[in-house]
């Protein structure tokens, strides 16, 4: 899918954009409103940054033969979103606070690396 969209962006197609955007409401949402609170309040940036990094993951996810298990992408976004509580609850007023994307991160792929390896 990323290759798809890098292409349609290469080509300047903003009629594939339009349709992309329209046909997919709740994920479009789904991103921009993630992307306000983890991104400094800006929405369409953000989500478009989330987006591309979702797509990418996927592809390489798949590209490596890696699976997110039965349950889909829902068992690795809890356990990203269990990672930002306890990071935001433990160094949430430090100078590591600036960090929480790259921690975010690291839990992320630490989640597939053990899906991938010990649950499969």
């Amino acid at each position: 899918m990323i290759l798809e969209i890098l292409m349609h962006l290469a080509a300047l197609d903003i009629g594939w954009f339009i349709n992309f955007v329209l046909t997919n409401p709740f994920w479009v949402m789904a991103f921009a409103s993630a992307a306000y609170f983890l991104s400094d309040k800006r929405p369409i940036f953000g989500g478009t940054l989330l987006a591309l990094y979702v797509h990418s993951t996927v592809d390489a996810a798949t590209v490596l033969g890696w699976v997110f298990t039965a349950g889909g992408l829902f068992f690795v976004a809890i356990m990203v979103f269990f990672g930002l509580v306890l990071f935001d609850t433990f160094l949430g007023n430090t100078k590591y606070s600036v960090k929480r994307t790259l921690a975010t991160t690291i839990v992320f792929y630490a989640s597939m690396v053990v899906i991938n390896v010990f649950l499969v």
